[in-house]
C-alpha cells in the first residue's frame, strides 16, 4: 500500500510498507537578484527535516543548504528505521552537474534503463549529472547517514575543464547532449579532499573571505574528483587498450574484492576462484589497473582505515587489527605512506 505524504514546503514523499522514498532535489543555483531573501555563502535549514516526516521516529534527519553564485551545497545527516531511497520527485535542478561526497554509510544507485549498479563506499565519491532524473539512491535501514552534495552550473564546470583533452572532450559533449553521467565506480575521499569538506561545513572566516575560501574548497574538491573519476581513468584505458576480455576479468575481480577486502587473499587463489592462471591473472590486473592485485587490496583497506579513523572512540591499535596488521606501528607507516600523515593526525569528524 503506497502512501503519500506532503511535507510543508509542498514537497511530497511516498512512503510504502517496505521503505521509505524521500524527496531529495538538488539544491537549484540562484543568481543574484532572484531571491534576496537568502543569504549567500551561509548555511541555512533546508527544508528536508525530521519533523517533515509522518511519523517522528520513522528517521532522525537534519539537512542544510548554501547558496553560492556558481553552485549551492547540501549537506545531509540522519539514520532511518527503515531502507530508504533517495530520488529527486519532481526534477527539481536535475540539469545540473554534481559532486556527490559520501561521509558515512554505503549508497548503491540504481540507474533506470540500465542494469549498471553504482556502490559509493563510506569515505567516498562520485559525479552525477541524470537530466533525465533516472536515478535511485538506496540505502540500507539504521545506516548513519551523512553527505554532502554540491550541485554547480554547467559553465561553471566548462570553466574547469581542459581544452584538447579526450576526457574532457568526453564530460563535455555529454554534459551539452544532456546525456547521463557519472563516474564508473566510487573513488576514496582524498586527504585534501577531506579537509576541503571540513572548510565548507565549518568555514573559520565570515563575510566576503569566507565565500572565497568555500569557493576555493569547491574547486579543489571538483579538480580532484575530475582527476580521479575520469582523467585518470581515461589515461588508463588509452594506455592499455586491453581487449575486452581482460578488462571484464579485472573489473570482476575488483568487484569480488571490493566485498571482501579485510579477507586473506593469494594470487593463485584468485587466479582459481576466476578460472584463470596466476601469471595471466597479475599481468591483465596490473596492466589493465596500473596497480598490482596487493596494491590495490591495500589501497581498499586502508580506505576503511578512514571510515573507522572518523569515530575518535576506535583506537588505532584495535584499526590496525582490524585491517591485519599485527604491529600498530606498521600499520601508521603504511598509512602515512599514504595519506602523509600517521592516523592519530588524520582524525576527522565534520561539525555540524
Amino acid at each position: 500500500m503506497e502512501e503519500l505524504y506532503h511535507r510543508p514546503d509542498g514537497r511530497y514523499f511516498f512512503n510504502m510498507s517496505d521503505y521509505i522514498t524521500l524527496d531529495s532535489p538538488n539544491v537549484p543555483i540562484l543568481r543574484h537578484g532572484e531571491n534576496d531573501t537568502i543569504p549567500y555563502g551561509v548555511f541555512i535549514k533546508s527544508p528536508v527535516e525530521a519533523d517533515t516526516l509522518p511519523d517522528s521516529e520513522l528517521a532522525s534527519f537534519k539537512s542544510r543548504d548554501m547558496y553560492l553564485p556558481n553552485f549551492s551545497i547540501r549537506e545531509v545527516e540522519g539514520i532511518f528505521s527503515r531502507d530508504v531511497v533517495l530520488k529527486n520527485l519532481r526534477s527539481e535542478g536535475a540539469d545540473l552537474p554534481g559532486s556527490c561526497l559520501l561521509m558515512k554509510a554505503d549508497v548503491k544507485t540504481y540507474l533506470s534503463g540500465s542494469n549498471q549498479v553504482i556502490a559509493t563506499k563510506q569515505a567516498s565519491q562520485n559525479f552525477k549529472f541524470d537530466p533525465n532524473n533516472e536515478y535511485r539512491h538506496h540505502i540500507a535501514a539504521n545506516s548513519e547517514l551523512h553527505y554532502v552534495h554540491v550541485s554547480y552550473a554547467p559553465e561553471y564546470l566548462d570553466s574547469f575543464l581542459p581544452q584538447n583533452e579526450p576526457w574532457a572532450d568526453w564530460v563535455r559533449e555529454k554534459i551539452a547532449k544532456k546525456e547521463r553521467v557519472f563516474g564508473k565506480e566510487y573513488q576514496p575521499l582524498s586527504l585534501a579532499q577531506l579537509r576541503a569538506i571540513q572548510t565548507l561545513t565549518d568555514c573559520p572566516l565570515v563575510g566576503s573571505l569566507g565565500v572565497m575560501m568555500v569557493e576555493t574548497s569547491v574547486i579543489q574538491i571538483i579538480l580532484l574528483q575530475l582527476h580521479s573519476l575520469f582523467a585518470e581513468e581515461y589515461r588508463l584505458i588509452d594506455k592499455t587498450q586491453s581487449p575486452r576480455r581482460d578488462q571484464d576479468l579485472v573489473h570482476t575481480v575488483k568487484q569480488y574484492l571490493r566485498n571482501n577486502y579485510l579477507e586473506d587473499h593469494s594470487i593463485a587463489g584468485l587466479a582459481r576462484q576466476f578460472a584463470t592462471n596466476s601469471n595471466k591473472l597479475m599481468l591483465v590486473f596490473k596492466t589493465v589497473e596500473g596497480k598490482s592485485i596487493f596494491e590495490y587490496i591495500s589501497d581498499l583497506r586502508m580506505q576503511h582505515a578512514v571510515h573507522l579513523l572518523h569515530d575518535k572512540d576506535v583506537k588505532v591499535s584495535h584499526v590496525a587489527r582490524t585491517l591485519g596488521y599485527k604491529n600498530p606501528n606498521h600499520f601508521s607507516t603504511a598509512f602515512k605512506r599514504i595519506y602523509g600523515v600517521v592516523p592519530t593526525e588524520f582524525r576527522y569528524k565534520p561539525t555540524y
